[in-house]
């Protein structure tokens, strides 16, 4: 590897990677206590030795994907070579390499043979399972969750432009009775179980299957990241401004066959506004990449300088 290279590597140092779950030794085997006659061969039950190993490699391919989609490890940096990784994460080389072959497959990373590991941009990757990555390792409040929820909820948009077409009178009539039973003042779980009942309705209105399976997943994923904070998302959802009187007017858009999306659109705009306001949204990233590049027009030693801090 050149200087270069080996210079721009992640070092030990770099990264605070916790060493991967402690294994039982290879070749060790357990055998469970049975009533067999001395002397009779019995084949030995193995601890699952291969699942072991297996867990240890999405333990690497877990942390690594993480630095990467959270921007720790940034597009363009050269990854650690599969010894110090082995060696930070305390497994062996195989382990690193069935990891990082992963991040290969999901367009995380570029493994040159004999070579370095370069780490790719993930916002240009086009394997549809990294969406599902991206949301079982956010963490409440970074990053991921913030742009998970931004997805979730201008996902409704869609819908609506359908269901404004398609949603029968019984339909509208079902909505109606959902809004009537929340409560004036009700808990975040009341309303996600609201939510969950209410989309479920419009998405089979749209008579799309993908949709209505899309739905079914938000609901699952939202569920999930309740369990891991619900402080996150009762401030979300707060801030989505979406009551009993906001849903009514989106039933009767919906009944008129018009102005359903126009409705939602201003009712999700304050939610919107409170995900941008957040520190780890990528927005802040962005407009600081931007003074970046409009002092380094005025001043080009001072842009350098200003690259280097960040």
């Amino acid at each position: 590897m050149s200087s270069s290279a080996s210079d721009a590597a992640v070092q030990p140092d770099a990264l605070a990677l916790p060493r991967a779950p402690e294994r039982a030794p290879a070749g060790k085997t357990r055998q469970k206590e049975h009533d067999v006659p001395s002397g009779q061969n019995v084949p030995k039950l193995f601890e699952a030795q291969p699942a072991m190993r297996m867990r240890a490699a999405d333990y690497v391919f877990e942390t690594l994907s993480r630095a990467i989609l959270t921007g720790e490890l940034t597009p363009g940096s050269v990854l650690a070579t599969q010894r110090e990784l082995s060696h930070q994460f305390g497994v062996s080389p195989l382990v690193v390499r069935q990891a990082t072959h992963r991040l290969e497959e999901l367009g995380l990373v570029r493994v040159r043979q004999g070579s370095t590991t370069i780490v790719l941009d993930p916002s240009e990757a086009s394997d549809v399972r990294l969406m599902q990555l991206q949301l079982e390792l956010a963490t409440p409040g970074d990053r991921l969750a913030l742009a998970a929820r931004e997805m979730q909820v201008l996902a409704s948009l869609s819908l609506l432009a359908l269901a404004e077409r398609r949603i029968a009178d019984e339909q509208l009539d079902e909505l109606d009775a959902l809004v009537d039973a929340l409560p004036e003042a009700p808990t975040s779980r009341e309303v996600l179980t609201f939510r969950m009942q209410f989309w479920g309705v419009v998405a089979r209105a749209t008579s799309n299957g993908i949709l209505e399976h899309q739905v079914r997943w938000w609901a699952r994923v939202m569920q999930d990241l309740e369990k891991r904070s619900a402080a996150t998302v009762e401030a979300s959802t707060a801030r989505s401004a979406a009551g009993r009187t906001q849903f009514r007017g989106l039933v009767k858009a919906l009944r008129k066959r018009r102005g359903a999306v126009d409705h939602w659109l201003k009712v999700i705009e304050p939610l919107l506004d409170w995900t941008e306001s957040q520190p780890n949204h990528p927005v802040h990233q962005q407009q600081q990449q931007q003074r970046t590049r409009e002092r380094e027009k005025d001043s080009p030693e001072t842009g350098k300088r200003a690259r280097l801090a960040q």
